[in-house]
């Protein structure tokens, strides 16, 4: 590996892209491009979760993981029920790097993590909630919290 760059950060540059693409997606929000988006995604989820679980961080990966296989199967047939799942999925994985985050005490993982579990809380109340406001919001959360993951990890 080129030196200065860890298996860590290239998980957290993977995390950011994928963050910054999801939410962009959510944010544009078009049923169809939505589909085959959260397909995509699902994929590159299962690929991340397994490279994290190979480099070590095993709870991390599993979580990806999940998210990625909920995402490939659930995402054409059951769009409510994947999204209640994938809230409840987002909002432990944030509560888990929070933390995380609270013991290295780094301010931009923390709000990172917070906002990992904020959108998570509104994917699950996206059933009953405006579900084009909930996207809006929820993909503009993302790609926020994809930007602090990226500069969090260049401040290092």
């Amino acid at each position: 590996m080129p030196e200065g760059f860890s298996s860590k950060d290239n998980n957290s540059r993977l995390t950011a892209i994928l963050y910054i693409v999801t939410g962009f997606i959510l944010f544009i929000s078009n049923d169809k491009i939505i589909n085959w988006a959260v397909t995509i995604i699902g994929a590159v989820m299962v690929v991340i979760g397994i490279i994290k679980i190979i480099n070590k961080s095993t709870v991390s990966g599993v979580i990806t993981t999940i998210i990625g296989v909920v995402l490939i199967l659930g995402g054409w047939l059951f769009v409510s029920t994947v999204l209640l799942i994938l809230g409840i999925i987002f909002a432990l994985k944030g509560v888990i790097e929070l933390i995380e985050s609270i013991s290295f005490n780094d301010s931009y993982s923390i709000i990172s993590s917070a906002v990992t579990i904020v959108v998570g809380a509104m994917l699950i109340a996206s059933e009953w909630i405006l579900r084009e406001w909930i996207f809006l919001i929820s993909g503009l959360f993302l790609m926020i919290n994809g930007l602090l993951i990226a500069h969090s990890k260049k401040e290092k």
